[in-house]
């Protein structure tokens, strides 16, 4: 197989938020700017279209926080689309995401902040009284090399596209590329 689109993996569409508009916003930002070409535009590039999470990235977060006692939903992402199937951290290496009538490709990797602290369900913020779990934990294994990042872990796929997107699509297709990366960001061989 040759070419940016090497092997494809079919997920199953769990759950689908609809977005807000960008349209009205900058192309990109001093620090994010190549992440979006020419002509596409996001009102934030940390705040892109669409938030895409894999199930099986929480899932293998998950296996890793129970021995601390802890557990984290989904919701603490804030995702606008969530993928069931594939393997954890298919974030990395998904270039595009076809569904019947709509394609998203990916733009950056997303930087997760203490907001993935807060118990949504209480309105509580977990910081230092829970040790900023699940931050704590994924900065063990998944912050990226690329400045950029800082020391903020990676937990989903910034993404932008055109179409539309529903649950009763049921099944989509990801589109993967070589390597650990996004190639269109270019955020150095993988993980610190």
């Amino acid at each position: 197989m040759t070419g940016r689109e090497k092997e494809g993996v079919e997920y199953g569409v769990y759950k689908v938020v609809k977005g807000r508009n960008n349209k009205d916003g900058e192309r990109g930002d001093s620090k994010w700017g190549d992440c979006y070409p020419s002509g596409e535009v996001s009102g934030a590039t940390d705040g892109s279209q669409v938030l895409v999470a894999f199930s099986s990235s929480l899932v293998d977060l998950n296996r890793r926080l129970i021995s601390k006692g802890e557990v984290v939903g989904m919701e603490a992402f804030r995702p606008n689309v969530v993928l069931e199937g594939g393997r954890a951290w298919d974030e990395d290496r998904v270039r595009a995401v076809k569904f019947k009538r709509a394609v998203l490709r990916g733009r950056k990797l997303c930087h997760r902040c203490v907001m993935c602290t807060v118990d949504r369900g209480k309105g509580e913020w977990g910081g230092f009284r829970k040790g900023f779990e699940p931050l704590k934990t994924m900065r063990g294994f998944r912050c990226a090399k690329d400045e950029r990042y800082g020391d903020s872990p990676i937990f989903g796929l910034n993404a932008a596209g055109e179409g539309k997107i529903s649950v009763e699509d049921g099944i989509c297709l990801g589109i993967l590329g070589r390597g650990s990366n996004l190639g269109i960001t270019n955020i150095a061989d993988g993980y610190k």
